[in-house]
């Protein structure tokens, strides 16, 4: 009986960690940005919570996705007419075997976008391609999108106006 209470108990905390370590990197609306610290392709880490101050875009991508190059251009377009006052980061969500392949992509692109890198989906992990994070000066999340379609370009576009 002792046994099963203790397999009852570590079931129940498996269960707990579980769903705790799915939320801890949640970006949700009107929330501060969790800590973020991922790593460019030179290898720095970058902290993006050091990076508050000014309006911030994230878009999470991986080769896959047939979404994420309309985006890509759209966020490199909206940061040449903003130029400094607006932050878009990259985050590639793809194995890091994959980066030559990755950075390669975002050439024939032309993006000149900084790229960081999920290596262990810490961030990106079970969400859909591209995956926005729209957030403010203050570092507050204002708008969590997935997908590519008229209407989350609409939202991008209306997110980025209202926080700059």
């Amino acid at each position: 009986m002792h046994c099963l209470r203790n397999s009852k108990q570590t079931t129940l905390l498996l269960v707990i960690l579980f769903l705790w370590a799915n939320t801890v990197f949640a970006f949700e609306p009107n929330k501060s940005i969790p800590t973020v610290s991922l790593r460019n392709a030179d290898q720095k880490l970058i902290r993006l919570n050091e990076k508050i101050g000014k309006p911030m875009v994230l878009m999470a991508f991986n080769l896959a996705c047939v979404y994420c190059d309309p985006e890509i251009k759209l966020l490199m377009e909206e940061k040449k007419n903003l130029g400094e006052d607006l932050q878009v980061f990259l985050i590639n969500a793809d194995v890091i075997s994959k980066k030559e392949k990755v950075l390669d992509k975002l050439k024939k692109l032309e993006c000149d976008l900084p790229i960081l890198f999920d290596k262990n989906q810490d961030y990106t992990e079970g969400v859909a391609f591209p995956y926005t994070i729209i957030i403010d000066s203050k570092g507050i999340v204002k708008e969590v999108l997935t997908g590519f379609s008229e209407t989350t370009k609409a939202k991008i576009l209306k997110t980025i106006k209202e926080i700059k």
